[in-house]
């Protein structure tokens, strides 16, 4: 997770935590008197931990306490390929944390240093993404921020889904919401972004791999491969996985490929003896007639073909 050779990723890890959160909401869409699901059970219980996670106090020098993380939630989803290796990398590559040999986590900042991959930004992560969690799963169940958790069937059970996108200077999340009936609990959705710095890892100048040894990884980008559901020019927007299940997709449209030119920006001048903002080079297509659309490989942030379903740990 966090490869991102694209600038907007949903990827395996996200539609597996959008199963944990929304496993079986087809019975409220289908039904509008049905009023639980797997996903609601999990909601509660995520709601409430996380409420204690952002509850704790943090120490400015020391930091987020090492006991009670928002990774330690028990109901994280899991399936044969996220455990944890996904957990390391959150602790680790998200949040900045060291993980001691007994699995502890040692959560003190580093003066001075990004915070995980994070190129060129330091930041309390856990706590935004422990906050945005709150405030997503309150929007999709109609509750005012704070409520107490319902007694009977939630005012709302909206689909949650998640998206990431990258290279900007600091991490936030955005929560976006549309209702599509006032007549149906499950007529409406929940959008989550999770806005994320630059990191270590390139993302592409061009959505269509170049692969010049036929291998289906680009040759500049490793993360940006030409296999799996990999589409150039896709044709049909499915509504179902392989499996004849409820699905979703993503496409890109954006030229075939960029190029840096040798000029700069100066259509803004500066006033007498006031410094203006650094100049940066032009961004152009390399042909200015060439739009692509793409369907990224789910290897590449892209969407999975079968479905990812929530196991139980």
């Amino acid at each position: 997770m966090g490869l991102m050779p694209y600038h907007l990723e949903k990827g395996h890890f996200l539609l597996l935590l959008e199963d944990t959160l929304n496993e079986g909401i087809e019975a409220v869409v289908d039904n509008n008197s049905a009023i639980t699901f797997p996903g609601l059970t999990r909601r509660y219980s995520m709601l409430e931990y996380m409420r204690g996670v952002v509850a704790r106090p943090c120490d400015p020098v020391l930091g987020e306490s090492e006991i009670g993380s928002s990774l330690m939630w028990p109901g994280w989803m899991t399936d044969a390929d996220v455990g944890f290796g996904a957990f390391k990398a959150v602790a680790k590559e998200w949040f900045g944390y060291r993980i001691r040999p007994d699995g502890t986590l040692d959560t003190k900042p580093q003066p001075n240093k990004p915070t995980g991959m994070w190129d060129g930004y330091q930041g309390n992560v856990e706590r935004i993404m422990a906050n945005v969690f709150i405030r997503a799963i309150e929007v999709s169940l109609g509750m005012d921020h704070g409520d107490p958790l319902p007694s009977a069937a939630p005012p709302r059970s909206w689909p949650i889904y998640f998206f990431f996108k990258c290279q900007q200077p600091f991490f936030e999340g955005w929560v976006t919401w549309q209702c599509h009936s006032l007549n149906r609990r499950a007529a409406g959705q929940v959008t989550v972004m999770f806005a994320t710095p630059g990191h270590n890892h390139p993302v592409s100048d061009h959505p269509v791999p170049i692969d010049n040894n036929h291998d289906n990884v680009d040759d500049l980008i490793p993360t940006l491969r030409s296999d799996g559901e990999f589409l150039e020019e896709p044709v049909t927007a499915y509504a179902h996985d392989t499996l004849g299940e409820p699905h979703q997709g993503v496409w890109v449209i954006t030229h075939r490929d960029h190029k840096r030119l040798n000029v700069f920006d100066t259509s803004v001048p500066s006033a007498y003896l006031e410094w203006g903002p650094p100049l940066l080079p032009i961004i152009a297509p390399e042909d200015f007639r060439e739009v692509v659309t793409v369907q990224p490989a789910a290897l590449s942030g892209g969407i999975n073909a079968e479905k990812p379903r929530y196991i139980a740990p």
